[in-house]
């Protein structure tokens, strides 16, 4: 039996088109995995997170100097399609000497799986009858059975020591703002004219 945990309550919903026709011009400009890079010597060196874009009169650039908040969400979204295809790259390289690993034992979902995340999935009996979603949602639950089965034998491979991985996801995007005196909107010669402005910032996925 395979136990999936953050699947009970997922939507049933198809990605944003224009956010998907973003993600596809990144992985096209960056390629989908360069998790090596190779130095003029072809020496090859380990995937940074925060590399070194351009030099200007002798001063690095680094990619967090140049990060907003739309390249950070693309960034995040190509760092989970490069993670799922790296844990399938090394299983596939693992795979003849640890035959543990292979793939083709994922389990498949039941009858009673589709029926269960038919009867518990908010919104998807507005899209149809169990019988008219049912090869729907078999689909469905093939790709959320399979990915976590990759990852269940991906992080057996790593706790046995037989890969290493590089890749990092993207450093935590911050906002920098400028902070200011209230002073300057206030008379200076009376204190008791004086207040405090105070801002609160939260970006659209904060919960509070």
């Amino acid at each position: 039996v395979l136990l999936l945990k953050g699947f009970t309550s997922m939507q049933f919903l198809p990605l944003h088109f224009a956010r998907f026709l973003g993600i596809s011009v990144l992985v096209s400009l960056m390629g989908v995995f360069p998790s090596l890079v190779a130095a003029e010597s072809n020496e090859l060196r380990p995937y940074t997170n925060n590399p070194v874009v351009a030099i200007v009169d002798d001063e690095p650039v680094i990619l967090e100097d140049v990060k907003n908040a739309q390249i950070h969400e693309a960034m995040v979204q190509l760092y989970q399609m490069q993670s799922q295809a790296l844990k399938e790259k090394i299983l596939d390289k693992l795979v003849k000497n640890h035959p543990e690993l292979k793939l083709t034992d994922a389990p498949l979902p039941s009858k009673d799986d589709v029926a269960r995340f038919y009867a518990n999935t908010p919104g998807i009996k507005e899209m149809g009858t169990l019988e008219k979603m049912r090869d729907e949602i078999t689909v469905y639950l093939e790709k959320v059975y399979a990915r976590a089965y990759v990852d269940e034998r991906y992080q057996l491979a790593i706790n046995k020591g037989w890969a290493k991985v590089y890749l990092k996801a993207p450093l935590e995007f911050r906002l920098k703002a400028q902070i200011s005196t209230a002073m300057l909107w206030s008379d200076e010669g009376d204190p008791s004219s004086r207040r405090v402005f105070l801002l609160e910032y939260s970006d659209f996925q904060c919960p509070f």
